[in-house]
């Protein structure tokens, strides 16, 4: 479900195509539609957009990391009320 940084690891080498595999898995749609919504405002489309956004990895903590979870605990306290 997270597979961005592979993805994204797989493009940089050269590869323009990729396997899927179907996970039977419990999907939180509300996040994962957050997540598209950050995608659209910031004009990522496809798996090339983030070739020149690579971070290291203290931005990574703070700038996907740190604001994915900052996203679930707003999600789990709307979802509390």
């Amino acid at each position: 479900t997270d597979g961005h940084t592979r993805l994204l690891a797989w493009y940089l080498h050269g590869h323009k195509k990729v396997a899927c595999v179907w996970e039977d898995i419990e999907m939180d749609w509300d996040a994962y539609r957050i997540y598209v919504q950050w995608c659209e405002e910031e004009g990522i489309e496809t798996i090339a957009d983030l070739k020149d956004r690579i971070l290291d990895p203290n931005e990574y903590q703070i700038l996907w990391l740190d604001r994915c979870g900052i996203m679930q605990e707003e999600l789990q306290a709307s979802r509390n009320k």
